[in-house]
């Protein structure tokens, strides 16, 4: 008995839990509807033509006029459809084929656009014919547009008048200094050539030999 029992309260509180979920998503899908008061109100609001480009460009769209419901495609097929329910305060229309028992649904979005179960939107016919224009007068940033020259100032010019030209300063052409030839000695200062030889042998200022030296004077 008590297992047959705990049978029973999972089953409750499974059954609970999708009515909560589903009260939530439908609560989710109403939030993002046009709601309306009456039936009246949502046939004089839709009575337009909607359209919807797919990702090649191709147009499809929706023409509603009182309970008809003209499904038209870039290909020239059209299909009419009856609207047999009008849900306005669910913002949804259940749509049936004339020529067989196949059904649409079509819902208001909060803009007044439609869209199915496909979440394809289908908006106003004038209202893209608007953003066209807009997008059209609209300016490309970036193009056709100058590009900003920075002028100087009026007192950079200034300034820069003030400054004295710049001049290159002329090279100083500066002579080599003259060298003077190492002084030699004197052979007449020494009484004999061993003492000239003990002073200047190894030791000449130019370098030359001591001997020959003491031997030309």
């Amino acid at each position: 008995m008590s297992q047959k029992r705990s049978t029973l309260l999972i089953w409750a509180a499974v059954i609970f839990i999708l009515i909560v979920t589903c009260l939530i998503t439908d609560r989710n899908n109403l939030a993002e509807r046009t709601l309306y008061s009456s039936q009246e109100e949502m046939q004089s609001a839709l009575q337009d033509t909607f359209v919807y480009y797919t990702a090649r460009g191709e147009r499809q769209a929706w023409s509603i006029h009182g309970d008809t419901a003209i499904q038209t495609y870039e290909n020239g097929a059209v299909f009419s459809y009856t609207i047999t329910k009008w849900r306005p305060q669910r913002g949804a229309l259940t749509l049936t084929l004339d020529t067989t028992t196949q059904k649409e649904s079509l819902f208001v979005s909060l803009d007044g656009s439609l869209f199915d179960q496909h979440k394809h939107v289908f908006r106003r016919e004038e209202q893209l014919a608007s953003s066209d224009r807009s997008a059209k007068r609209k300016p490309v940033s970036g193009q056709n547009q100058p590009a900003a020259q920075n002028k100087p100032s009026e007192q950079s010019k200034s300034s820069e008048q003030s400054k004295p030209a710049e001049t290159t300063p002329t090279p100083v052409y500066t002579a080599p200094k003259s060298q003077k030839k190492p002084e030699l000695p004197d052979c007449g200062d020494y009484e004999s050539y061993e003492d000239f030889m003990d002073d200047w042998d190894g030791y000449m200022p130019d370098g030359s030999d001591a001997e020959d030296y003491w031997e030309d004077w």
